[in-house]
């Protein structure tokens, strides 16, 4: 599980404060994240501390009318070079360290999923 290469696809809007406490849980994970992707909604919106802050994010914006949930989620992964792909909401918080290890075991555990 060491060399896989996981990213993680967050669909934003107008996050609050509590998106630094998402990454910084995302950041901790026992399995190693590459590159959390965002996908903003409206630039005015973002919070450009959280790309200094945090190296880990990559950071797309988009307008508005361009959102749709299938769509938008399809062009993070267009972004992504990684083998997994997680794609999480922006008020998805992780319990604890094992979320990544959990759901990249399972995988690793059924290489036909």
């Amino acid at each position: 599980m060491e060399n896989i290469k996981v990213d993680v696809i967050i669909p934003a809007y107008h996050p609050g404060k509590e998106f630094a406490t998402l990454i910084k849980r995302l950041e901790k994970q026992s399995v190693s994240i590459h590159r959390i992707i965002v996908m903003n909604t409206e630039e005015t919106y973002w919070n450009k501390e959280l790309e200094e802050k945090f190296s880990i994010l990559e950071v797309h914006h988009l307008k508005k009318q361009e959102f749709d949930h299938g769509a938008t989620r399809r062009r993070g992964a267009e972004l992504s070079d990684a083998e997994i792909l997680v794609f999480m909401t922006q008020d998805a918080m992780p319990a604890d360290r094992e979320l990544i290890g959990a759901l990249v075991g399972a995988l690793a555990e059924n290489p036909q999923a």
